[in-house]
């Protein structure tokens, strides 16, 4: 009887361990459907100059019968192609039955270093992103799960219509140690994002194929209109083709690794520049007159102003005589000027070389002619 007992008693504590074992499994497998990760309807996107700012709440709801521990949660944004372009990992903790849990996760991101991934498509186009939020944690200290929301939000191009533009029509030519021009430049863009330290590269291409290029670092990109000079040096034959010849220019900027390439026409100043044969003829018994005339046309969408030189060289190098000449051209001008040196007859078997220069805005000589 007793031994019937004992056997009855081991039936009804197993019976008793399974109900439990049954009950815990059920309430954990209840608990473990009313854990709920949200995300947020909308976030919060600040720009604080080059830097994209995100901030978004969400929220881990433990329904369940059991505490939540060791919480760690991985935010991932992905643009559409799939890349990832920001991720965060942060650990909560635990969290008690029956308790929610509010996060506000603050995510930001620099321009510079979607420039340095690549990923500089998602500054110029609009694009969907998703965002997702995987919770990872151990529950009732036995069972490791994770939970999973993932929204996608619209994504507004932070430089949308990102445009260079060289105005080489507003072009200025500066000499000091070397011959330069400045050219302004307009980076414009209708997005909403203010990047700072910018680096601009252009590059200029002649018909000719002679090149200038040069470097810098905008300050800032405004949305809307930029305008800054830029100044190039030039090589003498290159400011003697663009000073002489209407062309066209093969201009390549490159900002945030963004190559913009275009054609843009070039106006000179000085199209078609014809010196007309020197002439010497005397005036009186004692003097002789040296006439040339110089021609041509100014297209540029301005006035132009050059002095040139006209020095009577000997064949020893010294200056016998020496003009300056100042022609004033006005728009699309074709202009035609008489140059006229006076000197004493007897020297004019002294003279060797005509030399004609331009001496403003630049020194540039056109022609050395001999005299006979």
């Amino acid at each position: 009887m007793v031994g019937l007992n004992r056997r009855t008693l081991m039936k009804l504590l197993v019976a008793v361990v399974n109900a439990s074992f049954l009950a815990f499994s059920l309430s954990l497998a209840y608990s473990l459907t009313n854990i709920q990760v949200s995300l947020p309807d909308d976030a919060e996107w600040k720009v604080d100059g080059d830097r994209v700012v995100v901030i978004a709440q969400f929220s881990i709801e433990n329904h369940g019968l059991y505490g939540i521990e060791d919480v760690e949660v991985a935010i991932e944004v992905s643009d559409s192609a799939g890349c990832l372009l920001l991720d965060r990992r942060i650990e909560l903790g635990g969290i008690p039955a029956g308790a929610n849990h509010d996060v506000d996760v603050v995510m930001e991101a620099n321009v510079s270093d979607f420039v340095r991934r690549g990923q500089v498509d998602g500054l110029l186009i609009d694009d969907v992103l998703s965002i997702g939020i995987t919770a990872f944690a151990k529950y009732a200290g036995l069972i490791t799960f994770q939970a999973t929301d993932l929204r996608e939000v619209e994504w507004k191009a932070a430089l949308e219509n990102l445009s260079v533009e060289v105005d080489v029509a507003r072009a200025s030519f500066s000499y000091h140690d070397v011959i330069r021009v400045v050219i302004p430049v307009v980076v414009s863009h209708d997005g909403w994002l203010t990047p700072t330290g910018i680096p601009l590269e252009v590059e200029v291409i002649s018909a000719n194929n002679d090149t200038i290029a040069t470097k810098a670092i905008v300050d800032e990109l405004v949305p809307g209109r930029n305008e800054f000079p830029l100044c190039f040096n030039l090589s003498e034959q290159m400011v003697r083709f663009l000073l002489l010849n209407s062309t066209r220019l093969t201009v390549n900027a490159k900002v945030l690794d963004i190559v913009l390439s275009r054609t843009v026409d070039w106006f000179s100043p000085l199209a078609n520049l014809t010196i007309g044969r020197l002439k010497v003829r005397p005036i009186d018994p004692i003097f002789s007159e040296l006439e040339y005339e110089i021609s041509f046309r100014n297209d540029l969408s301005g006035e132009f102003t050059v002095e040139i030189s006209t020095t009577l060289l000997d064949d020893r190098g010294p200056v016998i005589a020496t003009k300056a000449t100042e022609i004033a051209a006005g728009e699309k001008e074709l202009c035609r000027q008489s140059v006229k040196l006076k000197i004493p007859t007897w020297r004019l078997s002294s003279v060797d070389v005509v030399e004609i220069q331009i001496v403003r805005p630049m020194n540039l000589t056109l022609a050395r002619i001999a005299p006979r």
